[in-house]
């Protein structure tokens, strides 16, 4: 009898650390989309006054990261209501468009102001890297979503901050005071 109490007790236990594992990656997935948003938010900001094409331009890049990141927030909202394998596959599809178009459109702007271009090429790989990094962890908890990835490197909201600061807004504390981490948190169901 005791030996049967503790497997149970083994085995709830197991179970436990297994859903607090996922609970973290879901909430670690969540607020990396916040800080990505908010990141896709603020670059017209980042680069400052422009002439009027280039800002044109970085509205324009501005607004497909935006979308980008909402659909990201979308398909992954969808997938939490309902984990289905298609669904886990439409916030990796979500996010390779992102990894796709972002670059291909900054290639493809006329943007004449040299530190304008840096700064959108900073924002872009920033992007980029976020996506990627969505795509990892969605692929962690949702085998179904495609083969898993290897993480290079934890892309943590933080991270997606510092490098906010540091590649885009090139260390200009006003222009980093524009994305903020907020830890997300999904319903519990305990």
């Amino acid at each position: 009898m005791k030996n049967l109490i503790t497997r149970i007790w083994q085995r709830s236990l197991i179970c436990v650390l297994c859903f607090s594992l996922v609970a973290c990656t879901v909430d670690e997935i969540l607020s990396s989309i916040d800080a990505a948003l908010q990141t896709a938010q603020g670059l017209s900001a980042a680069v400052g006054a422009v002439n009027p094409a280039d800002a044109a331009e970085l509205q324009l890049l501005s607004g497909l990261g935006i979308a980008g990141i909402q659909a990201i927030q979308k398909a992954y909202d969808t997938y939490e209501s309902n984990k289905t394998t298609n669904n886990a596959q439409n916030v990796v599809v979500a996010a390779q468009a992102i990894q796709t178009n972002l670059p291909q459109e900054l290639a493809a702007m006329h943007i004449t102001d040299p530190s304008a271009v840096q700064k959108a090429t900073a924002w872009v790989n920033l992007m980029t890297d976020c996506a990627s990094a969505i795509v990892t962890e969605i692929q962690a908890v949702s085998p179904a979503a495609g083969p898993k990835a290897v993480k290079p490197y934890a892309l943590t909201p933080e991270y997606i901050q510092q490098r906010w600061l540091t590649d885009v807004c090139q260390g200009d504390t006003a222009c980093g005071n524009l994305v903020k981490v907020h830890h997300k948190h999904h319903a519990k169901l305990f």
